[in-house]
This record gives structure tokens, sequence and C-alpha cells, in this order.
């Protein structure tokens, strides 16, 4: 082997073994200082990322080469953004009650991804798109610069992705990142949406207080406000009480999206109503329980025909804790 390919595999395993000693320092609770690229990975690994999908570019170079040197998190690298948004999506669906997440470069690569990242938006699938984006020195004197528009504009991207993400994370600040990217993540997963994050080139590399990351981030919504839980309770009751013909309850893909499988099982078991899934909500619920009936299709005329004599549909769909009857 080359004297410098041996030099350059020595440095990284050196980086290698750097960051896992950061990382069991984070396990035993003995955090310093990390950067912020890696407080992102770390947080990451915490939620149970082992992949990361995305493209090479000029922008988010750094960022990328922590990635390869993380000990948990693995780099896939894809033919074109658009690709990679929706391996995002997949893993994101598959991994439930965690995120995906895809990196770009700035511009021509978010652009590119964006496509995918609406429809993650519109199925309500938890997605973190970063970005890598020119430094924030860059960004204030908004000089004319490659993959910008060429008009100073360097908030353009961003506010185009406004319309498909529910937050967006700027990090322009070191001592608002940790802050910002905590927010991002939780958002991202306990509103099952898309959100963006910009890593300017000159932040990847600074140096941030790591002892937030001794406090795990929340997977879950907050809890009902009890008064409010109490009577929507009454009133389902008293719907139930009231139907006079039958029950059937008609489980969609939100219940996947917000990690409710158990919730639904021990509804079902509880009450021992028959129940259909959506094309979207299937394999949400256990179909070998004795009154699942099928995938039910909202065509005129399609399906059994019991169901247009059903008194109280239950439709469990729409967001976190809600059912629609």
């Amino acid at each position: 082997m080359p004297h410098e390919q041996v030099v350059d595999a020595l440095k990284s395993e050196v980086n290698r073994l750097k960051l896992e000693m950061k990382n069991l320092q984070v396990t035993h609770g003995a955090v310093g200082n990390i950067t912020i690229g890696n407080y992102i990975l770390t947080r990451l690994a915490q939620l149970g990322v082992t992949k990361i999908f995305g493209l090479p570019g000029d922008f988010n170079l750094g960022f990328l080469d922590l990635i390869e040197d993380h000990p948990d998190i693995d780099w896939v690298g894809n033919c074109n953004e658009l690709n990679a948004a929706y391996a995002a999506d997949g893993y994101a669906r598959v991994k439930q009650n965690s995120l995906g997440v895809v990196l770009t470069t700035f511009g021509v690569g978010e652009l590119s991804a964006m496509n995918g990242i609406a429809g993650a938006f519109s199925e309500m699938v938890p997605v973190l798109h970063l970005v890598g984006v020119p430094s924030t020195a860059q960004q204030k004197k908004r000089p004319i610069l490659h993959h910008t528009l060429g008009d100073g504009r360097y908030d353009a991207y961003n506010i185009a992705s406004r319309q498909f993400t529910i937050s967006q994370a700027l990090l322009m600040e070191k001592h608002e990142a940790a802050h910002q990217i905590d927010h991002a993540i939780v958002q991202c997963i306990t509103r099952a949406r898309p959100v963006y994050m910009t890593v300017p080139t000159d932040m990847v590399h600074q140096e941030i207080s790591g002892e937030r990351l001794k406090i795990p981030l929340t997977r879950h919504t907050a809890p009902n406000d009890l008064q409010t839980e109490e009577f929507v309770l009454d009133l389902i009751q008293e719907r139930v009480r009231e139907a006079e013909g039958d029950l059937v309850v008609i489980v969609d893909a939100c219940v996947i999206r917000f990690d409710a499988q158990q919730e639904v099982k021990d509804f079902l078991k509880a009450t021992g109503f028959p129940v259909y899934s959506t094309p979207m909500g299937k394999t949400a619920i256990d179909e070998s329980y004795n009154r699942y009936g099928g995938v039910k299709i909202s065509i005129p005329g399609s399906g059994p025909e019991f169901m247009s004599d059903i008194d109280l549909p239950w439709d469990h769909h729409a967001s976190v804790g809600q059912a629609a009857c």
C-alpha cells in the first residue's frame, strides 16, 4: 500500500476512535464539548438511525467526512437526490418511531430532493432533510456564488422548503444550535412530518457543549388535557351506546405513523369490535385477529355489502389520539 494511503487510513482510524470515545462519554454521562456536526449525528444515533442517504456536494463535504468516521451510522450514496429522498422516506416507514435522513448540498441538490420531501409531507413520514450550505459569513455578505440564483437571495430555497416541512432549523449561531437541532428532530418524530436543517460549512466543526445529549429526546406527543380527554371519552361511550346497528373500526396509516399499533390492538381486544384497514393502513393491525375483515376501499359499490348498513364506523386516522366517528 502506498505511503499516502497508509497515512490516510491511520488518520481515518484515529478520527473514528476519537468519535467512539465521545459516544462513550455521552453514554456514561461524561460529556464535554462536541462539534455541531457530531452533535447532530449523536442525536440521530440515539434515536436508532443507522443510515443517512444522499449525495456529496461542495457544501456538505465536511459533514460527510464526519458521517464516514462515525462508528454507528453508515453513509448510503445515491445516484440522485430524488432517489435519496425516497430512500429516506422508505427507511423512516420501516424504522418506526424514528426518522429517515437525507443529506444534500445547497441549491441544486436540495431542489432535486424537494419532490421526495413533498411526498413525505403528504403521507406524514418523518424525514430530516440536512442541507450543507455556504458559510455564515457568505450568507450575511450574499456574494454571487455558484448554486445561488445570482441575485443575493440565499434564503430562496429555505422559503421554498417551508411549503413541505413543519420546522426549519437554520443553524447560524452556535449557542443556539443544540436547541434548534433538538427541536427540529422532536418535531419531525412527534408530528410525523419532514423537517429542514441547514448546516453552514463553517458550523460543522464549531464546538458546543454536549450537556444536552444527556437528556433523551422525546418521541411522543404531550399527554392529553385530562378534562378534554374525559369529555371525548364520555362522548364516544354515548355514541357507542346509542348505536343501533353494528360498529366497525377502520384503521388508517396514521396509526403506523404515530406508533399507535399497540393502543389499537388493546382497544380491539377490550371491545371485540370488527376491524378493517384502508389500503395505506395495511399492516397497522394484526390480520390474524378473528374479527379482521380485510382492506376497505372507499369506492361506491365496492367491498362487503353490509358496510353500507354500519351505524357507527370508527375511523382511526387524522392525528395521534384522534378518532373520527
